[in-house]
């Protein structure tokens, strides 16, 4: 018979004061830093960990008899969000008011049960208390940032193939049913572009696509985008959507949308820059030499539409642009700017129901022959190229603005021991520091992550990053929450 003898070590990091007012949750859940027994009545300072702990609670026993070793183990552990379970599994969850409040953070509000931003902060953080301890040595196997809408996910994006975290680029009630392009263009920050995956169109219909370089200089690159990476595109390299007969579009209308960061037009040519055809001539960007936000539209025969203008926008900074072209209750196209209507222009009737005769670019406009598509040089990030067949409404406009200008991201540290986790780097996808894991709806599962890298330790803690492009636009988190299981 074997006695076993289990050890359940909390260390966790509050923000509440260091005083015998300090309000510790009755279940010894989050500990205040700690230098002495005074600064933590009713509980106890353990010197080891600096940390406020119940009488005992370094190291709770767990007595039991059996013929297999573990057998019994894990008695008096802790319960609810941050719970110890012995040797098994290690569960994180904050989900109220008061599990945000147990947390570090700076520029923070927390309305309710949910975890925001303060008025006027550009950016924010929170952490989470260190969860576990003891001699277990465990795998963090799941992740999960809960954003309430109108962050969520479009309730039909998954059965219309719109695959990863695109999926969360819309608000909750975003129908995507007519979505007939996505590019996320998630390159990598620092890495060059040659073609791949990260250029490839994740809506329904697959679009392959050709990436132009036109001179070994060139410095395509991946970038931070606003959801995700972005692609950088340098002099005259270009990305064409291959076989867009099927972009054609019905006399209700359609839907142009993209980030866009513009670092300068090329002063000598009267080009445009972002994406679009060349017939029917349909182009969302900005046009060069003056930079200014444009949506072109001419129908088949290259005739009737307008061109609306809007706010310069060669200041390196992200900016979405939106072209929405709507037959009802008249006839205009619209130009939207950082989710507002930046301009609208009367239309005549036209149709545009033969898809692109020469595909659809991005970055530089080449048309004309070949022989002539080297002329325009400019410099321009894009991320989240968007092509609906139909007219967005306002407010699903204005949400696919919020959805990249207030951002959330997840990251955690994995720790050989509680003490270690200030110097441990936060960490996100692929377990590489400085990574981040996106968040999804409050209804979507927790996310499991690979096998490898085996991201283990024996402590952990999570992190959210805030920010945003405007304080007219506030991002929240509902729950935050992650899994760590032994090895």
């Amino acid at each position: 018979m074997t006695s076993t003898r289990a050890l359940l070590l909390f260390a966790f990091v509050g923000h509440c004061a260091l005083s015998a007012a300090c309000a510790l949750p009755e279940d010894n859940r989050y500990y205040a830093r700690c230098s002495g027994d005074a600064s933590c009545a009713p509980f106890v300072c353990d010197a080891a960990l600096g940390r406020c702990v119940a009488a005992g609670a370094g190291e709770v026993e767990g007595e039991g008899e059996g013929e297999d070793e573990g057998e019994g183990e894990g008695e008096g552990e802790g319960e609810g969000e941050g719970e110890g379970e012995g040797e098994g599994a290690l569960n994180y969850l904050a989900d109220d008011g008061a599990d945000f409040a147990a947390g570090l953070g700076d520029g923070l509000e927390i309305a309710g049960d949910e975890l925001g931003m303060a008025p006027g902060r550009a950016t924010a953080w929170w952490e989470s208390p260190v969860v576990g301890g003891g001699e277990t040595l465990r795998r963090l196997s799941s992740v999960r940032l809960a954003l309430p809408a109108p962050f969520g996910v479009g309730a039909n994006a998954a059965a219309l193939g719109v695959v990863n975290e695109r999926a969360e680029y819309g608000e909750a009630g975003l129908d995507v049913a007519a979505l007939a392009l996505l590019l996320p263009l998630d390159q990598a920050p620092g890495t060059s572009v040659t073609g791949g995956a990260a250029l490839q169109d994740v809506a329904q219909a697959h679009h392959p696509t050709d990436f132009r370089e036109n001179a070994p200089a060139d410095d395509t690159r991946g970038e931070e985008g606003r959801l995700g990476g972005a692609v950088f595109f340098a002099r005259e390299d270009w990305l064409e959507v291959l076989s867009t007969s099927d972009l054609a579009f019905d006399p209700s209308g359609f839907t142009f949308a993209a980030w866009m960061r513009l670092e300068r037009c090329d002063d000598s040519e009267d080009n445009a820059v972002g994406i679009g055809g060349q017939q029917p001539h349909i182009w969302l960007g900005a046009s060069c030499p003056l930079a200014e936000a444009i949506f072109v539209v001419r129908d088949d025969d290259h005739a009737n539409g307008g061109s609306p203008q809007g706010p310069v926008m060669d200041d390196g900074q992200w900016h979405h642009l939106a072209g929405v072209f709507h037959t009802a209750p008249a006839e205009a196209e619209e130009l939207w700017f950082d989710g507002e209507l930046a301009a609208s222009t009367n239309s005549a009737s036209g149709t545009f129901l033969g898809g692109f005769d020469e595909g659809l670019f991005l970055a530089n406009f080449p048309i004309g022959l070949p022989s002539d598509r080297y002329n325009y040089e400019t410099q321009i990030g894009l991320d989240e190229v968007m092509v609906f067949r139909r007219p967005l409404m306002p407010d699903e406009v204005a949400g696919l603005y919020r959805r990249g200008a207030a951002r959330a991201f997840l990251q955690v540290r994995v720790c050989a021991g509680p003490q270690d986790c200030g110097a441990a780097p936060w960490i996100g996808t692929g377990g590489v520091p400085g990574t981040t894991f996106a968040g999804a709806s409050p209804v979507a599962p927790p996310r499991e992550l690979p096998p490898s890298p085996v991201l283990e330790g024996r402590a952990f803690q999570a992190r959210v990053v805030f920010d945003r492009l405007s304080t007219d636009v506030a991002p929240r988190v509902s729950a935050v929450a992650f899994r760590a299981e032994p090895l």
